[in-house]
């Protein structure tokens, strides 16, 4: 288990929300967790590890590094949740979103590691820390899920470390549905004096959060809201920088903006920011990835070594035949706006958590990376809603975990 892994945890401290990477420019897998004890002496923690590729069985030659969450002294006790991991040629980022022991949200966090101290622990780990003022946007609102992002590039050069969110705290009539208007690109780079991170957000159109998700074997109005799924709030699930081409990604679910009948969808919007130069960088294209009847969430996005968008996303949907909770891609060429959509692995049957949550919880497990080997190829994480087995049922609570490769070159 993750919290055997890190000794000294207390026995009361909960381990959630994993993810692991690959740093391909050091042969490298990197996991990241968060770890809490709350309640009585409540306290936090960030775990990670550098796992060697060759001896990755092997736990003992595991750099292992247990960092307390409250890494800004003197504004009271904060834990970290929802970590986003990325990195570039020198350091791991790891950012969370800070809160209070009474659940109260207080900042977006940043934190840098050099790679040096986390993959060999005879060296002193090196940290930098941004966090409170310096992670609220250029207008002044509190950033809430950073993600930086996994950066690639096969030029051998040292690109800076960028990271992207989604500026979501406004309402938007009618019936008062979050909104937002605008992306933050940041930006880490070295200085003389050390790090310095920068900002600069950039509108992206108004986009409303999305509405809850159908699957077949329930209604389509969500009249019961327990077969009905969360497709996911306005936050980015990753960030890709195409360091070689200057382009930087990310992507969201949002309300369908173009619904052509009383069905509102749930739809994943994507955006490809040009952030080269600097000082001028834009939204140099965006687009939908939308079918009539049927609800998008939980997408991550990646670019193949010829340049083309990669997606990966959830999909279902009540009206018609219905669909069950299904794993999909999508691809967009390079001069292009229009997604061409492949089913990667078909849902078996209605998914109904047995914990009793309403709507069920679903699908921010997905992820992406670009093969290290042949750029040309890129894996996809998904899951589906799965058979448990049961003849006599429709319904299940099992999921099922697929992965894919998908190849866009010759």
């Amino acid at each position: 288990s993750i919290k055997a892994l890190f000794p000294g945890l207390p026995g009361a401290a909960f381990v959630f929300d994993p993810k692991v990477v690959y740093d391909h420019y050091r042969d490298r897998f990197v996991l990241v967790a968060v770890a809490g004890r709350f309640g009585f002496r409540p306290r936090a923690w960030i775990l990670v590890a550098g796992i060697p590729d060759a001896t990755a069985e092997d736990t003992s030659t595991w750099c292992r590094r247990k960092i307390n969450a409250d890494q800004v002294p003197g504004d009271g006790k904060v834990w970290g949740d929802y970590p986003g991991l990325g990195f570039d040629q020198e350091r791991i980022y790891i950012t969370t979103n800070q809160f209070t022991f009474g659940d109260l949200f207080r900042y977006a966090q940043i934190l840098s590691l050099r790679k040096t101290g986390l993959y060999d622990c005879d060296k002193p780990l090196r940290k930098k820390v941004f966090a409170r003022n310096q992670t609220r946007d250029p207008e002044g609102t509190p950033a809430f899920t950073i993600q930086p992002a996994v950066t690639e590039t096969d030029t051998g050069r040292d690109p800076a470390q960028f990271l992207l969110s989604f500026q979501d705290t406004e309402l938007c009539r009618p019936g008062s549905i979050p909104c937002g208007r605008r992306l933050t690109i940041w930006r880490i780079a070295e200085r003389r004096q050390g790090l310095r991170l920068r900002k600069r957000s950039v509108g992206t159109g108004l986009q409303l959060v999305a509405p809850l998700g159908t699957q077949k074997g329930g209604d389509d109005d969500c009249g019961d809201i327990t077969t009905c799924w969360d497709t996911g709030d306005l936050r980015l699930i990753n960030a890709f920088y195409d360091a070689d081409r200057g382009f930087l990604y990310g992507a969201h679910a949002v309300s369908n903006p173009e619904t052509p009948d009383a069905y509102l969808e749930s739809v994943v919007r994507w955006y490809e920011l040009d952030v080269t130069p600097w000082r001028q960088a834009t939204v140099s294209r965006k687009g939908l990835v939308a079918n009539d009847n049927r609800d998008a969430g939980w997408p991550v996005v990646a670019t193949d070594g010829p340049g083309n968008i990669l997606v990966t996303y959830s999909r279902a949907g009540a009206p018609g035949t219905g669909e069950y909770l299904s794993a999909y891609g999508a691809s967009v060429g390079p001069a292009s706006n229009s997604p061409e959509v492949t089913l990667l692995r078909a849902g078996e049957a209605t998914y109904i958590e047995t914990r009793g949550f309403s709507p069920q919880r679903w699908g921010d497990y997905n992820g992406i990376n670009r093969d290290p080997i042949d750029p040309t190829d890129v894996w996809m994480v998904n899951q589906i809603a799965a058979d448990d087995g049961d003849e006599q049922a429709l319904e299940t609570d099992l999921w099922l975990q697929v992965v894919n490769r998908v190849s866009e070159g010759p």
